[in-house]
């Protein structure tokens, strides 16, 4: 008796360990998380170490383990804040010349506020989901349209690091991620049509530092560097229409 009831239970974990097996091999295979990623802290969301993360801070750029094999993966996982403000400067160069615009950024939710302000003057926008408010300085009566396209970044022409997140992996030079005065960034060089460009991301924060494109000839084409964002709301004013009424 004593004899059957040991070969029972001894069936019975077998049973176990190997159902255990399975489940961990699924999970393993289906999850894909990342095999070698040592992070900068915090992390965000949605993404685990799979070993330990760098006991201190270092000084200066210190590398750690991701690479354009794996970045697509952290990239995914990155979220920028539902509410934040930043102060934006591009610079668009040509042969013999170079234009700069300053973009004062708020988000709200799925609102947005641009101010553009540039050689032309300053152009302000209001995106929402269905409908964009634009206007030029304080003037009144502003315009309101209805396009098929209500992405604020792509509207204003500004990088994000979505870019590089969505592009084939074929594309992806190289990666890193390193601290930098106490931040976590991400750098990711791309290749774009004719150009090749650099995104540094904080990921600390989810919002893009810097871009910059550069051509066939290794001149800078376009820059992009972004102030430290201030997070949370931006008030009631910085989606205010010019006649007062309050765009929610």
């Amino acid at each position: 008796m004593n004899r059957r009831r040991l070969t029972l239970l001894s069936v019975t974990v077998a049973i176990i360990l190997a159902a255990a097996l399975v489940v961990g091999v699924w999970f393993s295979y289906f999850t894909d998380r990342g095999s070698g990623f040592v992070l900068p802290s915090p992390l965000p969301s949605g993404l685990q170490p799979e070993g330990p993360s760098p006991s201190s801070v270092g000084i200066g750029m210190n590398p750690v383990i991701v690479d354009a094999t794996n970045v697509q993966r952290l990239l995914t996982a990155v979220k920028r804040p539902e509410a934040y403000s930043q102060t934006i400067t591009c610079v668009t160069y040509w042969e013999g010349g170079q234009e700069e615009t300053t973009y004062h950024w708020a988000r709200r939710g799925t609102l947005t506020r641009i101010q553009a302000v540039g050689a032309n003057g300053t152009q302000n926008r209001i995106v929402t989901p269905d409908e964009i408010y634009e206007w030029s300085g304080s003037t009144v009566p502003y315009y309101r349209l209805t396009p098929e396209e209500t992405d604020a970044e792509s509207l204003s022409g500004l990088p994000t690091w979505e870019d590089a997140a969505s592009l084939p992996p074929e594309d992806i030079l190289e990666s890193e991620s390193y601290y930098e005065s106490s931040e976590s960034l991400l750098r990711v060089r791309t290749r774009e049509a004719v150009y090749t460009v650099e995104y540094i991301l904080s990921l600390d924060t989810g919002l893009l530092v810097s871009a910059e494109y550069t051509d066939q000839d290794g001149k800078t084409a376009f820059r992009f560097y972004a102030d430290s964002p201030i997070l949370g709301d931006p008030g009631d004013s910085r989606f205010t229409l010019p006649d007062g009424v309050l765009v929610e």
